[in-house]
């Protein structure tokens, strides 16, 4: 899985291909943005909880400044 900053000249880069795959984020562990087959960008917390994995859906990606936004979000988690 490909990992890099999430900002936005990288996510601009992000193309959908035949299978969703998940883009993470260096800086923060677990934040990361899904591309579906369809090109929707969608920004996602993987976490753990009693030793189970969960997913959570922050929203979709669309104004210029989220990856920063969503960043700060996910850090006062």
């Amino acid at each position: 899985m490909p990992q890099n900053k999430l900002t936005k000249r990288n996510i601009d880069v992000l193309r959908p291909a035949a299978v969703r795959y998940t883009m993470w984020d260096t800086d923060v562990s677990g934040f990361g943005i899904r591309v579906t087959p369809r090109g929707q960008l969608v920004y996602v917390i993987k976490y753990r909880i009693s030793g189970q994995q969960r997913w959570y859906t922050i929203g979709r990606h669309g104004h210029p400044k989220w990856p920063e936004k969503k960043r700060s979000a996910s850090l006062a988690r």
